[in-house]
């Protein structure tokens, strides 16, 4: 049997009998796919075939002992975290400054300091993103994952939808607005069943400076907080 002609249940089958063929089987199925979301995060062709070698090598080191359902989202979820964390590295040292345009989005419309790694990375926050988003048409959650969670240019997520630019970034902004819009204003946003998000208050403290050690002042400042509901406990 031919690789390509392998079933995903195929090949997670036989990645738990530790055959090797299996991951080259993956690799010929999903090489293109990988490098594409590996290429909408980082600039540089290098860091991109490093990253999938890496999501590769990571596949086989968890299977076994993880059986997933769904073999490409197990997949594609390792290529972007993946290339986030060589991304952050990229920019800690100043390389590969030329994306950065999808987390400003969702940067600009976070108040508080909530930065959208955290939102798109933390589980209470994730499962409360993704129960709003079930609540929306299927146009609506392509729209968000594709911009937000693959890093896909806001053209090709237009072209895509069959949406002209200016529709699609109106779109894609409309969950973002629904939470900060109350959160700046000291309200709370409730996804039924799930959770709240709301402002904190921190009263002004002392800290002491990182670097040198000396105590410092530090103002007083609002941060959103989020509280799951009984379904998250």
């Amino acid at each position: 049997m031919e690789d390509e002609s392998w079933a995903d249940e195929e090949i997670v089958e036989q990645l738990f009998q530790r055959q090797e063929a299996a991951l080259q089987a993956v690799k010929r199925k999903y090489e293109r796919l990988c490098r594409q979301v590996a290429g909408n995060v980082l600039a540089l062709p290098e860091d991109v075939s490093e990253c999938v070698n890496d999501a590769y090598f990571t596949l086989w080191r968890l299977i076994p002992p993880q059986r997933p359902d769904k073999l490409p989202a197990f997949l594609l979820k390792l290529v972007r975290n993946l290339a986030l964390k060589r991304y952050a590295y990229n920019a800690a040292q100043k390389r590969d400054p030329n994306l950065r345009l999808p987390l400003d989005e969702l940067a600009e419309a976070l108040p508080g300091g909530l930065q959208p790694e955290e939102v798109l990375g933390r589980k209470d926050l994730a499962v409360a993103v993704n129960a709003f988003l079930r609540g929306q048409g299927r146009l609506n959650r392509q729209l968000f994952l594709r911009r937000y969670w693959y890093f896909e240019p806001l053209k090709e997520v237009a072209e895509q939808a069959g949406l002209s630019k200016k529709d699609a970034e109106q779109a894609l902004k409309a969950f973002i607005d629904v939470v900060s819009a109350e959160l700046k204003n000291d309200g709370k946003v409730q996804l039924v069943g799930f959770g709240t998000f709301e402002v904190s208050k921190r009263a002004a403290r002392e800290g002491r400076n990182p670097r040198t050690g000396e105590v410092m002042p530090i103002a007083a400042s609002k941060a959103p907080k989020f509280k799951a509901g009984k379904a998250l406990k």
